[in-house]
């Protein structure tokens, strides 16, 4: 999915389709209510985090799965503001990352002067994490 509007009513669209992409890739069971928390996380961190309120922003969305070492990659790519900042221990919020890193075997944040990519891989066999070019869907 590309160019999705960074909007709270466009979540569950996004979710769904990931869901259909868990469905359509034969994702293995277990892996797919972890895929589905950590991407979750991520989109709603954009929507929240990565444009002012009184702007409007998209998002990319790219999944992919390698079936040949069962990898799943999947990339959030936004095109604001990376805010940092580490989780306010008298919070109960900002713990997105800390999750999505719990719920995943790889996890990484990239901001840069474009905006802020999230990479987040579950590896199943040990192998290529280069995913299978066939398999990808929001491309």
């Amino acid at each position: 999915m590309v160019a999705v509007p960074a909007q709270v009513s466009v979540l569950s669209a996004a979710r769904a389709a990931l869901t259909e992409f868990a469905t359509e890739a034969e994702l293995p069971d277990a892996m797919v209510p972890d895929m589905l928390l950590a991407t979750y996380e991520a989109m709603a961190n954009i929507v929240e985090h990565a444009y002012p309120h009184d702007g409007a922003g998209t998002f990319d969305l790219k999944a992919a799965y390698n079936r040949a070492d069962e990898t799943l990659t999947i990339t959030i790519a936004d095109h604001g503001s990376w805010k940092s900042g580490g989780p306010d221990p008298a919070s109960r919020r900002g713990r997105g990352l800390q999750l999505m890193r719990s719920c995943s075997d790889v996890a990484d944040v990239v901001p840069d002067d474009s905006g802020t990519q999230v990479h987040l891989q579950w590896r199943g066999r040990p192998g290529s994490a280069v995913p299978d070019e066939n398999s990808v869907v929001g491309s």
